[in-house]
């Protein structure tokens, strides 16, 4: 095993602009190259449901480590044995690049005897590139959300875009209530773009949800949280690589209602 080596550049942008009092602007740029990265290959062994390119990694990870195989004698006319044995402990892929942007505004101005705040974010993905070996060329997995991501070629949360926003109204900080809006942009399904059998189509339509919240202060040591998650009841799109036949950015329990009361000692 080789350790992991990164270098990470970054450059950002804050802006404040006197003509509009209380907005504030942030731009950031990161683009992080690491080489000899960690994985588990024991996730090429169980492929999500429908996940052809699985079966695609698996065999090239074979090809560049054959050494942690071991094969039964050949038999019936094919020139090696079927593997018996397979040494899955964590491996090196030669590196990883990724790109990415994040956009920021705030905004806050008094109103009607409390505070109103304004809030959004966004993260654009421009690049996600792993090259598992000396030998095979780097693939963009930028946008692309898959079973294989268990295995360490990519991450589960890949969308191109995602962010959310929040609009609230505090009082006296005293109660506040808002509401906020989540976003994930649609995916693909596979690598190459193409269309997943089983799934009819190569992506997943773009998501966003909403939920309301509330805050109130019932004592100076005791806070009342409540609120509704996807007020809206909106249901996730079926992924059927997923193996829970659901995309992994929503949540099958829909409209749900949290509430919780915290004191301080």
């Amino acid at each position: 095993m080789l350790p992991e080596r990164s270098e990470t550049f970054s450059v950002g942008i804050i802006a404040t602009p006197r003509w509009i009092e209380g907005v504030r602007v942030s731009v950031d740029w990161t683009r992080t190259e690491k080489q000899d990265n960690y994985f588990s290959p024991g996730a090429l062994l169980a492929p999500q449901v429908g996940d052809t390119d699985g079966q695609r990694l698996f065999e090239d990870f074979l090809r560049e480590h054959p050494e942690r195989f071991i094969r039964a004698p050949a038999s019936d006319g094919f020139a090696v044995g079927p593997i018996i044995a397979a040494d899955m402990s964590i491996a090196n892929l030669a590196g990883v690049r990724v790109e990415a942007w994040d956009f920021a505004l705030e905004y806050s101005r008094d109103l009607f005897g409390g505070r109103l705040d304004l809030k959004a974010d966004a993260t654009y993905l421009a690049e996600l590139s792993i090259k598992r070996s000396e030998n095979t060329p780097a693939l963009d997995w930028a946008g692309v959300a898959t079973g294989a991501f268990a295995a360490g070629f990519g991450g589960s949360g890949g969308t191109t875009w995602k962010g959310n926003s929040t609009v609230a109204f505090v009082k006296d900080d005293t109660w506040s209530v808002g509401w906020r809006s989540r976003f994930s942009n649609d995916y693909y399904l596979r690598q190459d773009h193409s269309v997943q059998p089983l799934q009819g189509s190569a992506r997943i339509p773009s998501q966003i949800y909403h939920d309301v919240f509330a805050t109130w202060a019932v004592r100076e040591d005791t806070d009342l949280r409540g609120g509704v998650t996807n007020v809206l009841n909106t249901q996730p799109p079926v992924d059927i690589t997923t193996g829970s036949f659901y995309s992994r950015y929503g949540d099958p329990r829909l409209r749900h209602f949290n509430i919780a009361l915290t004191k301080r000692f």
